[in-house]
């Protein structure tokens, strides 16, 4: 293996690991927009919602909630830094329930989170693109299996809680038991159809960030986590969760593991990857970000997702908002220490028929983007006039290749078999967003492939 760095072309597996553990953890200083301004954050928070009254109070968990979560986790024999997994745990749950019961309510009682379950053993995937280059791979984080079961702890009380006082903002629909990826992209069709019954001009921005869940600013992040009411032992334990993590990471060459050398580093932002409550502390740590723009457009988010829709009566009006909001929301993500990718951030002007308008450009301070007539959201290919003309072409070679491997084992197969096959790798991929897509005219292509 080799990987390039600012030393040059590192070979040794060691200096390799070493390498990608310090980018890992500085990610959020090594991004060209590095600009978080805690005063503008604070002031953009006041002006979108208010402190909330309640405070959240940490109910202490029963020896049969643990139980539940044990049971609940997933079959894996992967294991963290102490050599436990959660089968491990499943086949001693009844040994252990009572003593891990006891150390979880004092961690909730005294409001901290033990610096023991903080640590991540980080394994790496391949994305793509050049292998020389360590941003085309993607961190896989190898958490304690006991870390888990406290954070589904805190989880369920952490989203009862905000869920009762409403705090969630109606336009994010990720991780949230109620929403799902349907209901979102059901939302921006909607309200892009609406707009065109009413022959009005509209245009979306997708906005891509770079790097969103590791660049969170602990210190916003738990500002945030006040104004919603998470004050006292509960903000103290989230204080403790975020805060002094470490991670190293190991490699495997030639089908065997290898120990690296590396030392554990502390990560210095952003939520834990692969964990529970991370994605839902993403959420509220965005959660203002509809608030401050909905004045002005509106909104439709999935997690780090973010598509921002404006309407006008003409084309040059809706230019001059796409322009304005895009600075908006730009400016927001910088001084929330995001940053927004130009570079993949993409307008799309809906329309009604299957003529294109001319190209433009929206700017925003010295950055472009460029308007394209098809993008992809939550795994949807969606068209600038909604035919799912674009969608329907790209799921078509998958379906193909779906039908070739099942005609190449029906012979020597098992019924049961070929139903697992077709359910994993043909009926799960028509089966994804037909809602929106199974009345389009062209869809018929898909069942025919089904048929043969």
């Amino acid at each position: 293996m080799k990987i390039k760095s600012h030393a040059g072309i590192l070979t040794n597996i060691n200096d390799i690991a070493k390498a990608f553990n310090i980018y890992f953890t500085n990610i959020a200083e090594d991004q060209s927009n590095n600009s978080s301004d805690m005063d503008k954050a604070w002031q953009s928070l006041k002006r979108s919602y208010t402190e909330s009254s309640s405070e959240m109070k940490l109910i202490p968990v029963t020896e049969i909630e643990v139980i539940d979560i044990i049971k609940s986790l997933k079959h894996k024999n992967s294991l963290g830094y102490d050599g436990i997994s959660n089968n491990t745990l499943k086949h001693c749950v009844n040994e252990i329930s009572k003593p891990i019961t006891l150390i979880f309510n004092y961690s909730l009682m005294t409001g901290i989170f033990p610096n023991r379950l903080k640590y991540a053993i980080i394994l790496l995937i391949h994305k793509k693109g050049d292998k020389l280059i360590m941003s085309n791979y993607k961190p896989i984080s190898l958490l304690l299996s006991c870390s888990k079961i406290l954070e589904t702890i805190m989880f369920n009380r952490l989203y009862q809680y905000v869920h009762t006082n409403g705090i969630l903002a109606a336009e994010q629909f990720g991780f949230r038991k109620e929403s799902n990826i349907e209901k979102a992209v059901f939302s921006l069709t909607d309200s892009v159809l609406s707009s065109l019954n009413l022959r009005q001009q509209i245009g979306g921005i997708f906005c891509d960030l770079s790097r969103a869940f590791d660049c969170v600013n602990h210190e916003m992040l738990l500002a945030k986590l006040c104004r919603c009411g998470i004050r006292g032992v509960s903000l103290n334990w989230f204080n403790t969760y975020i805060t002094n993590r470490k991670q190293k990471v190991e490699i495997t060459t030639q089908n065997l593991k290898h120990e690296s050398y590396c030392r554990w580093e502390t990560m210095k932002n952003g939520v834990p990857q692969g964990s529970i409550l991370g994605p839902l502390l993403f959420v509220i740590y965005v959660n203002d970000l509809p608030r401050s723009i909905n004045r002005f457009a509106s909104p439709v988010m999935y997690a780090d997702d973010t598509i921002v829709l404006v309407s006008a009566n003409n084309l040059k009006d809706l230019q001059t908002k796409i322009d304005s909001i895009l600075y908006h929301i730009s400016d927001w993500f910088s001084f929330s220490g995001l940053t927004l990718n130009m570079e993949k951030t993409n307008m799309v002007i809906f329309c009604t028929n299957h003529s294109l308008n001319n190209q433009q450009q929206c700017t925003t301070d010295n950055y472009l983007i460029n308007e394209v007539t098809n993008i992809r959201f939550v795994g949807l290919e969606l068209d600038n006039n909604m035919n799912w003309k674009n969608h329907v072409a790209k799921i078509l070679p998958k379906l193909s290749r779906a039908c070739y491997a099942i005609r190449a084992i029906y012979s020597f197969s098992s019924l049961s078999m070929l139903k697992m096959i077709y359910l994993a790798y043909f009926h799960s991929v028509i089966n994804y967003g037909i809602i929106f897509w199974g009345n389009f005219s062209e869809s018929n292509k898909i069942f025919l492939a089904q048929e043969l």
